[in-house]
């Protein structure tokens, strides 16, 4: 497969309609993406990154509303949340809804979800009309990629194409907030957003961080 940087977001929507694995820019870090329907596009992403099944990969989003019509366990609080970071750097876990494919991980009611404050990702998504499934771009326990010319050297051959950004990516993950039907909020994963300002929003949130 020939890999190719390009700058047009509708070659990276060609590629998403062919069931090809691309290389899109957040504003945290450069992801794998493919779309959301493409079983194929998302097995392929497993394979290339060296990903465990059993680890869920991110659904990106481009409005609150669509995030909405993913899950049917957005509660108060995670609304809350959502409303105060995104777009921006936080994914979010909740019961999903029947709409989405079951190829989302072990446990197979729950779905991550992120809005990118990157507005090429957007652009991708409206232009796409699905949402798409992103993944740090990088083999699975390596560091992630902030520049398209890392993720070129690194996945050549092996994804279609990469969209380059002018818009920098920090470096610095998406933090990762569960929310369970009859459980309390926990941190997943802290990053880009701190402990502080959840519970600022939200309040008390659990310690237990994986």
């Amino acid at each position: 497969m020939q890999t190719e940087i390009v700058e047009d977001f509708h070659k990276i929507v060609d590629a998403l309609k062919s069931q090809d694995v691309v290389g899109i820019p957040t504003e945290t870090v450069y992801g794998l993406a493919a779309d959301m329907f493409s079983q194929k596009a998302i097995k392929n992403i497993y394979k290339i990154k060296v990903r465990s099944k059993n680890k869920p990969l991110v659904v990106n989003v481009s409005s609150f509303n669509q995030a909405l019509n993913l899950s049917e366990g957005f509660t108060n609080l995670a609304k809350e949340l959502a409303l105060k970071f995104w777009p921006g750097p936080l994914t979010i876990v909740l019961q999903k809804s029947k709409l989405l494919p079951e190829i989302f991980g072990i446990d197979l009611n729950l779905v991550a979800i992120r809005f990118s404050s990157n507005i090429l990702v957007r652009k991708v998504v409206d232009s796409l009309k699905n949402p798409i499934v992103l993944t740090s771009a990088n083999i699975s326990g390596k560091p992630s990629f902030t520049d398209a010319s890392q993720v070129f050297k690194n996945f050549k051959g092996k994804i279609s194409a990469i969209l380059k950004s002018k818009e920098p990516c920090s470096g610095v993950e998406s933090t990762v907030v569960l929310f369970k039907r009859n459980s309390f909020p926990r941190i997943l994963r802290l990053g880009a957003i701190s402990k502080n300002d959840i519970e600022n929003v939200i309040g008390k949130i659990s310690n237990e961080i994986f």
